[in-house]
């Protein structure tokens, strides 16, 4: 064989030896299948080429993502070069990515290649050996960007901020590393015909597949100081957890009713993660204020009790101290926790009685798990209380990891399932006033008069007019119109009860809707509306004409209820304004108002 100058010797691989023909094979000796040298074979994916159709839904991709995975340890995956193929091969089938690559952080601030699959030899020696290193971000007060490698894409590929999309055909995905910077960047392209995967169960795919990948990059930087190897038992668990969280989570995402979207969640963590009583508490930005908006477990005088004490977001501190964090969550334990003195927690969580039956190592009920509502960029919209697990087994650092992917896209849920609750009430809300809004009184109004239609009740409205607003639009300006209406809106708020349904009309009209309240009653609100509308620290003074109207039984129709409302209210602006009268009564009490009001 000739060799060029300057080229290394071919390396020469010993001869495999021979295998005896059965004739020569000792008798009751069968023949073993050649052994192969790396990981055992498993029943993942890496038979479908990259890029390809993976079979199934992303829960499928999953179950067949975790099986390949899960058998070898995490030292067999960062120790290996072909065993790191293999895993960032089953990743980007799972994914459905032509090619993928993983670069690995080290100490000096660049990347290393760490595993790569979809490219040729000479390519794929390429990423492995080159030292990524991006540009001097500070100097140019830019986002840092990393040229993706040539072999994989010709166009800088942004890395370093939370960017998750960039271009149809390619993504970066953070590996995630507890309290510092990403480990790593799995980089991802897909075909120009089969574009990135979208949706709930795909992103929460995308997170498990990130979740392993980063175990297996920071077990080759600190091999030195590695863990104990999760157990089968322990690994199985976590498989169960991560495709009932993944099969049931879907449902959060069909709910826009945010009170829906919470009891969903809840009822799926009692029975996927096996959590018999938990509680999710939604916290008020302004405020910063706990409020426990879906339980599931506890008894209804306990649910009661717990809604009733509101919980700043600092007095739950106690549950939530550094030295109790196990990854993003908190666990306090009994064994090592104490919790302080007189803290309102005593009565604003529910303690369950300690079992005749428990044993020490089992959970206690003095035992909780808070994992925290987080949406991408940190803002906390609230947090998940899990308590009595099912064995009464303390939760794994695996099994906690899998509530924390499942706890995102409950965020995310949330967040979206907020913002139409927002819209929703601004289309029903008046803008000046803070009332409802005509819209949302005739669709209140149809539907009492449809509940009483099928249980009887005695049902009244009132129809409210401030006397001479006008004359003070036109003489002092509309501000001084606009704040008499916002004062009198206030003392609508803190007049009728809970129940009661107050909305702005129309110019200086307001309509009062009193379920279960007889003509009478409705009479006494009126006269003491009137009155706390005279004497309300309004701009200038100001006196109502109320009409009051009770529907027969016959007549159960909105318009001809609030017809009813307005007669009557004309009726007592004809008697001399500044009193309240009925349909079919003469007017009540009350004195002229003043011509200058």
């Amino acid at each position: 064989m000739i060799m060029r100058a300057g080229e290394p010797p071919p390396t020469r691989m010993p001869p495999e030896p021979a295998t005896p023909p059965d004739s020569e094979r000792p008798k009751g000796v069968r023949q073993s299948p050649p052994r192969t040298i790396g990981l055992r074979r498993s029943r993942g994916l890496t038979d479908a080429k990259p890029g390809s159709a993976a079979p199934g839904s992303a829960l499928l991709r999953l179950e067949a993502f975790l099986t390949a995975t899960n058998g070898p340890t995490q030292d067999q995956y960062s120790s290996g070069l072909a065993n790191r193929a293999r895993l960032i091969k089953e990743a980007a089938v799972a994914l459905r990515a032509e090619r993928a690559g993983v670069l690995m952080a080290t100490t000096d601030g660049t990347y290393r290649g760490w595993a790569v699959c979809g490219l040729t030899p000479t390519q794929t020696r390429r990423f492995l050996e080159t030292e990524w290193r991006p540009p001097n971000a500070a100097a140019t007060g830019a986002q840092e960007q990393m040229t993706f490698p040539p072999s994989m894409s010709k166009v800088d590929f942004p890395v370093g901020a939370d960017q998750d999309q960039v271009g149809p055909r390619r993504r970066s995905v953070a590996l995630p590393r507890m309290g510092q910077d990403p480990c790593g960047w799995l980089l991802l392209e897909f075909a120009a015909d089969r574009p990135p995967p979208a949706g709930p169960e795909e992103q929460m795919l995308t997170r498990v597949v990130s979740e392993r990948l980063s175990r297996a990059v920071q077990e080759r930087v600190r091999r030195s100081r590695r863990g104990r190897v999760p157990s089968a038992a322990g690994i199985a668990r976590e498989r169960r957890l991560l495709k009932g969280l993944l099969e049931a989570g879907a449902s959060i995402h069909e709910a826009l009713n945010l009170d829906q979207v919470l009891q969903r969640i809840a009822g799926i963590l009692a029975q996927a993660a096996g959590f018999e009583a938990v509680a999710i508490y939604i916290l008020e930005a302004k405020t910063q204020i706990l409020r426990p908006t879906a339980i599931v477990g506890v008894s209804e005088e306990e649910m009661v009790r717990m809604r009733s004490v509101p919980l700043a977001l600092k007095e739950f501190g106690p549950l939530m101290r550094p030295e109790m964090r196990l990854g993003r969550s908190y666990l306090f334990d009994h064994r090592r926790h104490q919790m302080p003195v007189d803290s309102i927690l005593d009565t604003a969580l529910v303690v369950p009685d300690m079992p005749q039956d428990w044993r020490p190592g089992q959970w206690h009920p003095l035992d909780s798990l808070t994992v925290p509502l987080e949406l991408t960029k940190g803002e906390l919209l609230g947090l998940i209380s899990l308590d009595r697990p099912q064995g009464r087994r303390y939760p794994s650092r695996d099994m906690v990891r899998a509530l924390e992917l499942f706890a995102d896209q409950c965020a995310a849920a949330i967040s979206r399932a907020q913002i139409y609750q927002y819209m929703e009430e601004l289309a029903l809300t008046d803008s000046l006033t803070g009332l409802h809004n005509r819209h949302a009184l005739e669709q209140t109004l149809a539907q009492d008069l449809a509940r009483i239609a099928r249980h009887p009740s005695p049902y009244s409205v009132l129809f409210c007019d401030l006397d001479h607003l006008k004359e003070v639009n036109d003489s002092l300006g509309h501000k001084v119109g606009d704040q008499t209406l916002q004062q009198v809106a206030a003392v609508l708020r803190q007049r009728l009860r809970r129940g009661d349904f107050a909305a702005r009309w129309g110019g200086d009209e307001f309509v009062i809707l009193l379920p279960d309240t007889p003509i009478d009653q409705a009479w006494a609100v009126a006269d003491d509306l009137r009155h706390r509308i005279a004497s309300a620290p309004t701009p200038v003074p100001v006196t109502a004409s109320i009409g009051v109207a009770c529907p027969p039984a016959d007549e159960l129709d909105a318009r001809s209820v609030l017809e009813m409302a307005d007669a009557a209210m004309y009726l007592a602006k004809r008697s001399g304004r500044n009193r309240v009268a009925g349909a079919a009564e003469g007017p009540r009490g009350g004195q002229p108002a003043p011509q200058s009001a």
